[in-house]
């Protein structure tokens, strides 16, 4: 079975695509962060701030970017592509439980009722994911009231059963 690289940490993560991915024309991570609904009462200096506590990745089409065990609280945004998450039967065949679509937050991250515990996350497109740690969004949260809303909203619509993707 071929080994992935896995996000253990904000830290494993690289902070640019390489200059030959084909993410490197892309959208800058600020224009990313403004475009997403969660993000869009930000001023440009909060913009700022966010942009230095978040990280932006790419991920080839077949990589297992979490899985289970691991330990880091990690809140993902998929901003391009998409993410399928399973955990493995008795058997070792993938049990999908969802399949993620951009604008979606997912993650192991218990301070917003995100849970993937069991699960693996695998990219089954090419995707860009901007990638913020448990103390990141608890500063973001405290100090952004209207994100901290956006996000109640979203979870709210999750909670009720309308999905929802920020």
């Amino acid at each position: 079975m071929m080994r992935h690289r896995l996000f253990r940490s904000r830290e494993d993560l690289p902070t640019r695509p390489a200059a030959s991915s084909p993410d490197a024309a892309a959208p800058g991570k600020l224009e990313y962060l403004s475009a997403s609904v969660l993000f869009c009462d930000l001023n440009p200096a909060e913009l700022q701030d966010l942009d230095r506590m978040t990280t932006m990745t790419s991920c080839r089409r077949g990589r297992v970017f979490f899985e289970p065990g691991q330990v880091a609280e990690v809140l993902f945004l998929l901003k391009r592509g998409r993410v399928t998450l399973y955990r493995l039967n008795a058997e070792g065949k993938k049990l999908i439980t969802a399949s993620v679509e951009p604008g979606t937050l997912f993650g192991e991250m218990p301070l917003l009722g995100q849970s993937m515990y069991g699960s693996y996350a695998e990219a089954t497109e090419d995707c860009l994911l901007c990638v913020m740690g448990r103390e990141e969004l608890q500063q973001l949260l405290v100090s952004k009231p209207a994100v901290a809303l956006r996000v109640v909203e979203l979870l709210s619509r999750r909670l009720g059963g309308t999905g929802g993707t920020p």
